[in-house]
Protein backbone atom coordinates (compact mmCIF):
# COMPACT_ATOMS: atom_id res chain seq x y z
CA UNK A 1 0.00 0.00 0.00
CA UNK A 2 3.29 2.60 1.09
CA UNK A 3 4.86 1.46 -2.73
CA UNK A 4 1.35 2.84 -4.29
CA UNK A 5 0.28 6.12 -2.22
CA UNK A 6 3.74 8.31 -4.43
CA UNK A 7 2.14 7.19 -7.73
CA UNK A 8 -1.82 7.93 -6.14
CA UNK A 9 -0.52 11.79 -5.03
CA UNK A 10 1.68 12.07 -8.98
CA UNK A 11 -1.80 11.73 -10.65
CA UNK A 12 -4.21 13.67 -8.96
CA UNK A 13 -1.51 16.48 -9.33
CA UNK A 14 -1.28 15.70 -13.08
CA UNK A 15 -5.40 15.74 -13.38
CA UNK A 16 -5.52 19.44 -11.42
CA UNK A 17 -2.91 20.87 -13.77
CA UNK A 18 -5.02 19.58 -16.98
CA UNK A 19 -8.18 20.11 -15.79
CA UNK A 20 -9.74 17.11 -15.41
CA UNK A 21 -10.88 17.54 -12.46
CA UNK A 22 -13.42 20.56 -13.34
CA UNK A 23 -15.41 20.12 -9.88
CA UNK A 24 -12.74 20.16 -7.53
CA UNK A 25 -11.74 23.40 -9.81
CA UNK A 26 -14.59 25.18 -8.16
CA UNK A 27 -15.08 27.36 -5.22
CA UNK A 28 -15.83 24.59 -2.35
CA UNK A 29 -15.18 20.76 -2.81
CA UNK A 30 -15.54 17.35 -2.12
CA UNK A 31 -15.09 15.11 1.23
CA UNK A 32 -13.57 17.86 3.05
CA UNK A 33 -10.87 19.74 0.60
CA UNK A 34 -11.42 22.87 0.20
CA UNK A 35 -8.89 25.18 -2.12
CA UNK A 36 -10.30 28.55 -1.49
CA UNK A 37 -10.36 31.26 -4.02
CA UNK A 38 -8.27 29.48 -7.04
CA UNK A 39 -9.29 28.89 -10.48
CA UNK A 40 -8.55 27.21 -13.97
CA UNK A 41 -5.29 28.06 -14.76
CA UNK A 42 -5.02 29.42 -18.74
CA UNK A 43 -3.15 26.74 -20.84
CA UNK A 44 -0.50 28.12 -23.05
CA UNK A 45 -2.70 26.39 -26.12
CA UNK A 46 -5.89 28.01 -25.59
CA UNK A 47 -4.38 31.38 -25.41
CA UNK A 48 -6.21 33.80 -28.38
CA UNK A 49 -8.58 31.35 -28.95
CA UNK A 50 -11.20 33.29 -28.01
CA UNK A 51 -10.32 36.17 -26.92
CA UNK A 52 -13.76 38.13 -26.03
CA UNK A 53 -14.95 34.79 -24.04
CA UNK A 54 -13.47 35.03 -20.52
CA UNK A 55 -15.86 32.51 -19.17
CA UNK A 56 -17.94 30.38 -21.43
CA UNK A 57 -19.96 29.54 -18.01
CA UNK A 58 -21.16 32.50 -17.04
CA UNK A 59 -21.66 34.14 -21.01
CA UNK A 60 -23.79 30.28 -21.22
CA UNK A 61 -25.85 31.43 -18.03
CA UNK A 62 -26.53 34.84 -19.23
CA UNK A 63 -28.47 33.95 -21.97
CA UNK A 64 -30.72 31.11 -20.63
CA UNK A 65 -31.72 34.04 -18.20
CA UNK A 66 -32.47 36.20 -21.47
CA UNK A 67 -29.72 38.89 -20.54
CA UNK A 68 -27.99 39.85 -24.09
CA UNK A 69 -23.74 40.76 -23.91
CA UNK A 70 -23.17 44.27 -23.98
CA UNK A 71 -23.49 46.00 -27.90
CA UNK A 72 -20.04 47.01 -29.73
CA UNK A 73 -19.27 50.25 -30.90
CA UNK A 74 -20.09 49.60 -34.48
CA UNK A 75 -23.59 48.09 -33.66
CA UNK A 76 -24.35 51.15 -31.67
CA UNK A 77 -23.49 53.56 -34.38
CA UNK A 78 -25.56 51.04 -37.13
CA UNK A 79 -28.23 51.54 -34.28
CA UNK A 80 -28.01 55.18 -34.40
CA UNK A 81 -27.69 55.49 -38.08
CA UNK A 82 -30.94 53.69 -38.50
CA UNK A 83 -32.71 55.69 -36.30
CA UNK A 84 -31.98 59.08 -37.43
CA UNK A 85 -34.71 61.46 -39.31
CA UNK A 86 -32.99 61.09 -42.48
CA UNK A 87 -32.68 57.37 -43.15
CA UNK A 88 -36.09 57.14 -42.28
CA UNK A 89 -37.54 59.69 -44.61
CA UNK A 90 -35.35 57.95 -47.21
CA UNK A 91 -36.48 54.63 -46.49
CA UNK A 92 -40.26 55.74 -46.52
CA UNK A 93 -39.99 57.46 -49.99
CA UNK A 94 -38.57 54.40 -51.04
CA UNK A 95 -41.03 52.11 -50.20
CA UNK A 96 -44.06 54.23 -51.35
CA UNK A 97 -42.37 54.68 -54.88
CA UNK A 98 -41.93 50.49 -55.26
CA UNK A 99 -45.15 50.01 -53.86
CA UNK A 100 -46.08 52.81 -56.59
CA UNK A 101 -44.58 50.76 -59.53
CA UNK A 102 -45.56 47.86 -57.95
CA UNK A 103 -49.66 48.65 -58.56
CA UNK A 104 -49.27 48.96 -62.18
CA UNK A 105 -49.84 46.00 -64.47
CA UNK A 106 -46.94 47.54 -67.13
CA UNK A 107 -45.21 50.55 -65.59
CA UNK A 108 -43.76 50.99 -69.21
CA UNK A 109 -47.00 51.19 -70.76
CA UNK A 110 -48.89 53.24 -68.26
CA UNK A 111 -45.18 56.04 -68.50
CA UNK A 112 -45.20 55.75 -72.58
CA UNK A 113 -47.42 54.13 -74.63
CA UNK A 114 -46.50 51.43 -77.22
CA UNK A 115 -48.30 53.75 -80.17
CA UNK A 116 -46.50 56.94 -78.82
CA UNK A 117 -44.58 58.32 -81.77
CA UNK A 118 -42.36 60.31 -79.66
CA UNK A 119 -41.76 57.65 -76.94
CA UNK A 120 -38.27 56.31 -77.29
CA UNK A 121 -38.74 52.99 -75.97
CA UNK A 122 -42.47 52.74 -77.63
CA UNK A 123 -43.46 50.67 -80.31
CA UNK A 124 -43.72 53.04 -83.77
CA UNK A 125 -47.16 53.08 -85.72
CA UNK A 126 -47.47 50.94 -88.62
CA UNK A 127 -48.07 52.65 -91.37
CA UNK A 128 -51.77 53.23 -92.56
CA UNK A 129 -53.79 54.37 -95.89
CA UNK A 130 -54.78 57.29 -93.99
CA UNK A 131 -51.24 58.45 -93.32
CA UNK A 132 -49.75 58.28 -96.59
CA UNK A 133 -52.69 59.76 -98.44
CA UNK A 134 -52.47 63.03 -95.79
CA UNK A 135 -48.45 62.76 -96.44
CA UNK A 136 -49.02 62.64 -100.35
CA UNK A 137 -51.46 65.58 -100.47
CA UNK A 138 -49.25 67.57 -98.00
CA UNK A 139 -45.99 66.44 -100.63
CA UNK A 140 -48.01 67.61 -103.55
CA UNK A 141 -48.97 71.02 -102.17
CA UNK A 142 -45.51 71.92 -102.36
CA UNK A 143 -44.88 70.88 -105.48
CA UNK A 144 -43.21 67.08 -104.99
CA UNK A 145 -45.17 65.47 -107.14
CA UNK A 146 -43.10 62.50 -107.63
CA UNK A 147 -42.80 62.15 -103.78
CA UNK A 148 -46.45 62.31 -103.54
CA UNK A 149 -47.41 60.01 -106.41
CA UNK A 150 -44.94 57.65 -104.39
CA UNK A 151 -47.22 58.22 -100.95
CA UNK A 152 -50.66 57.76 -103.16
CA UNK A 153 -48.84 54.17 -104.86
CA UNK A 154 -47.40 53.39 -101.10
CA UNK A 155 -51.32 53.69 -99.95
CA UNK A 156 -52.75 51.47 -102.47
CA UNK A 157 -50.24 48.51 -101.55
CA UNK A 158 -51.81 48.68 -98.31
CA UNK A 159 -55.91 48.88 -99.54
CA UNK A 160 -55.75 48.79 -103.54
CA UNK A 161 -59.54 49.80 -103.62
CA UNK A 162 -59.08 53.01 -101.21
CA UNK A 163 -61.11 55.57 -103.02
CA UNK A 164 -58.85 58.66 -101.73
CA UNK A 165 -56.14 56.92 -102.50
CA UNK A 166 -57.45 56.54 -106.37
CA UNK A 167 -58.97 60.01 -106.46
CA UNK A 168 -55.93 61.51 -105.70
CA UNK A 169 -53.37 59.27 -107.50
CA UNK A 170 -55.77 60.24 -110.57
CA UNK A 171 -56.00 63.91 -110.25
CA UNK A 172 -52.09 63.91 -109.78
CA UNK A 173 -51.90 62.09 -113.11
CA UNK A 174 -55.03 63.90 -114.82
CA UNK A 175 -52.91 67.41 -114.04
CA UNK A 176 -49.67 66.15 -115.60
CA UNK A 177 -51.61 64.97 -119.00
CA UNK A 178 -50.83 61.20 -117.72
CA UNK A 179 -54.54 60.62 -119.33
CA UNK A 180 -54.39 56.53 -119.77
CA UNK A 181 -52.92 56.12 -116.76
CA UNK A 182 -55.46 58.59 -114.62
CA UNK A 183 -58.46 57.12 -116.38
CA UNK A 184 -57.68 53.52 -115.53
CA UNK A 185 -57.64 54.72 -111.71
CA UNK A 186 -60.52 56.68 -112.38
CA UNK A 187 -61.91 53.44 -113.90
CA UNK A 188 -60.94 51.60 -111.30
CA UNK A 189 -62.37 53.74 -108.10
CA UNK A 190 -65.96 53.62 -110.21
CA UNK A 191 -65.77 49.68 -110.10
CA UNK A 192 -65.11 49.50 -106.38
CA UNK A 193 -67.59 52.64 -105.36
CA UNK A 194 -70.44 52.70 -107.96
CA UNK A 195 -72.26 55.09 -105.38
CA UNK A 196 -70.03 57.51 -105.01
CA UNK A 197 -71.01 60.25 -107.77
CA UNK A 198 -67.05 61.77 -107.52
CA UNK A 199 -65.83 59.01 -109.28
CA UNK A 200 -67.86 59.48 -112.04
CA UNK A 201 -67.33 63.07 -111.74
CA UNK A 202 -63.50 62.66 -112.16
CA UNK A 203 -63.62 60.31 -114.94
CA UNK A 204 -66.17 61.97 -117.14
CA UNK A 205 -64.16 65.28 -117.25
CA UNK A 206 -61.11 62.94 -117.58
CA UNK A 207 -62.35 61.54 -120.64
CA UNK A 208 -63.54 65.29 -122.10
CA UNK A 209 -60.16 66.08 -121.74
CA UNK A 210 -58.93 62.87 -124.36
CA UNK A 211 -61.92 64.27 -126.38
CA UNK A 212 -64.07 61.50 -125.96
CA UNK A 213 -66.93 63.61 -125.20
CA UNK A 214 -69.71 61.03 -125.71
CA UNK A 215 -68.19 58.68 -123.04
CA UNK A 216 -67.57 61.81 -120.80
CA UNK A 217 -71.50 62.64 -121.11
CA UNK A 218 -72.48 58.98 -120.39
CA UNK A 219 -70.46 58.99 -117.20
CA UNK A 220 -71.30 62.75 -116.00
CA UNK A 221 -75.30 61.72 -116.49
CA UNK A 222 -74.43 58.88 -113.92
CA UNK A 223 -72.86 61.32 -111.09
CA UNK A 224 -75.97 63.60 -111.97
CA UNK A 225 -78.17 60.42 -111.01
CA UNK A 226 -76.31 59.72 -108.07
CA UNK A 227 -76.55 63.44 -106.67
CA UNK A 228 -79.37 65.18 -108.64
CA UNK A 229 -78.69 67.79 -106.52
CA UNK A 230 -74.62 69.16 -106.91
CA UNK A 231 -74.42 72.22 -108.98
CA UNK A 232 -70.99 70.92 -109.97
CA UNK A 233 -72.23 68.41 -111.70
CA UNK A 234 -75.00 70.08 -113.55
CA UNK A 235 -72.56 72.49 -114.54
CA UNK A 236 -69.59 70.04 -115.88
CA UNK A 237 -72.12 68.42 -117.91
CA UNK A 238 -73.67 71.44 -119.15
CA UNK A 239 -70.50 72.53 -120.37
CA UNK A 240 -69.54 69.07 -122.52
CA UNK A 241 -72.94 69.60 -123.92
CA UNK A 242 -72.06 73.00 -124.78
CA UNK A 243 -68.95 71.69 -126.15
CA UNK A 244 -71.05 69.44 -128.37
CA UNK A 245 -73.62 71.91 -129.66
CA UNK A 246 -76.47 70.43 -127.53
CA UNK A 247 -77.20 74.40 -125.93
CA UNK A 248 -80.85 73.26 -125.33
CA UNK A 249 -79.91 69.95 -122.83
CA UNK A 250 -77.14 72.08 -121.26
CA UNK A 251 -79.95 75.05 -120.35
CA UNK A 252 -81.86 72.21 -118.68
CA UNK A 253 -79.42 70.51 -116.44
CA UNK A 254 -79.17 74.25 -115.48
CA UNK A 255 -82.30 75.03 -114.79
CA UNK A 256 -82.81 72.11 -112.74
CA UNK A 257 -80.59 73.46 -110.48
CA UNK A 258 -80.16 76.97 -110.62
CA UNK A 259 -83.98 78.52 -112.05
CA UNK A 260 -84.57 79.89 -115.29
CA UNK A 261 -82.26 83.50 -115.12
CA UNK A 262 -79.25 82.32 -113.58
CA UNK A 263 -79.45 79.06 -115.87
CA UNK A 264 -79.29 81.71 -119.06
CA UNK A 265 -76.81 83.55 -117.60
CA UNK A 266 -74.71 80.69 -116.86
CA UNK A 267 -75.24 79.52 -120.34
CA UNK A 268 -74.43 82.60 -121.78
CA UNK A 269 -71.40 82.71 -120.01
CA UNK A 270 -70.26 79.27 -121.26
CA UNK A 271 -70.57 80.48 -124.46
CA UNK A 272 -68.78 83.33 -124.32
CA UNK A 273 -66.06 81.37 -123.13
CA UNK A 274 -65.78 79.33 -126.22
CA UNK A 275 -66.04 81.87 -128.54
CA UNK A 276 -69.71 81.89 -129.11
CA UNK A 277 -70.83 85.50 -129.13
CA UNK A 278 -74.01 85.82 -130.53
CA UNK A 279 -75.57 82.77 -128.61
CA UNK A 280 -73.46 84.71 -125.59
CA UNK A 281 -75.82 87.74 -126.05
CA UNK A 282 -79.13 86.23 -126.93
CA UNK A 283 -78.93 84.33 -123.70
CA UNK A 284 -78.07 87.15 -121.71
CA UNK A 285 -81.08 88.79 -123.01
CA UNK A 286 -82.97 86.17 -121.87
CA UNK A 287 -81.47 86.30 -118.48
CA UNK A 288 -82.29 89.75 -118.12
CA UNK A 289 -85.94 89.27 -119.29
CA UNK A 290 -86.41 85.98 -116.94
CA UNK A 291 -85.23 89.01 -113.91
CA UNK A 292 -85.15 92.64 -114.57
CA UNK A 293 -83.03 92.72 -111.26
CA UNK A 294 -80.03 90.91 -112.68
CA UNK A 295 -78.05 94.09 -113.34
CA UNK A 296 -75.33 92.14 -114.81
CA UNK A 297 -77.15 90.67 -117.31
CA UNK A 298 -77.87 93.79 -119.43
CA UNK A 299 -74.28 95.14 -118.98
CA UNK A 300 -73.16 91.71 -120.84
CA UNK A 301 -75.72 92.51 -123.45
CA UNK A 302 -74.50 95.92 -123.62
CA UNK A 303 -70.99 95.35 -123.49
CA UNK A 304 -71.59 92.25 -126.40
CA UNK A 305 -73.66 93.93 -128.62
CA UNK A 306 -71.51 97.05 -129.28
CA UNK A 307 -68.87 94.67 -130.79
CA UNK A 308 -71.50 92.33 -132.86
CA UNK A 309 -75.40 92.22 -133.68
CA UNK A 310 -77.15 89.48 -131.81
CA UNK A 311 -78.00 86.52 -133.79
CA UNK A 312 -80.63 83.40 -132.39
CA UNK A 313 -78.77 80.77 -131.21
CA UNK A 314 -79.52 78.65 -134.09
CA UNK A 315 -76.82 80.34 -135.88
CA UNK A 316 -73.84 80.20 -133.53
CA UNK A 317 -70.81 78.48 -135.47
CA UNK A 318 -69.51 75.39 -133.32
CA UNK A 319 -67.64 76.04 -130.25
CA UNK A 320 -63.90 75.41 -130.18
CA UNK A 321 -62.14 72.92 -128.01
CA UNK A 322 -61.25 73.62 -124.47
CA UNK A 323 -61.33 71.90 -121.07
CA UNK A 324 -64.31 71.64 -119.20
CA UNK A 325 -64.93 72.91 -115.43
CA UNK A 326 -63.93 70.92 -112.52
Amino acid sequence: MQRFWPIAVLCASISLQTGCAPTVAQKGSNNGFAFGQWKMPKMPWSKDKHPLVKDPAELISRHQLGHKPEPSAYEKFSTAVKDSTLVKGVDSAWHKTTAKFASLTNPKDKLAPPDDPIALDGKQPEPSVKMHNSMARLLESSGQNAKAEQQYRMALEIEATNAEALLGLGHLLDRQRRFPEATELYQRACQHHPQEAACFNDLGLCLARQQRLDESVSTLNQAVQLQPQRKLYRNNLAAILIEMQRNEEAFGHLAAVHGPAVAHFNLAHLLHQKGNQPGAIFHFQQAAQADPNLVAARRWVEHLAAHQPVLPPSHAARLPGGNPLR
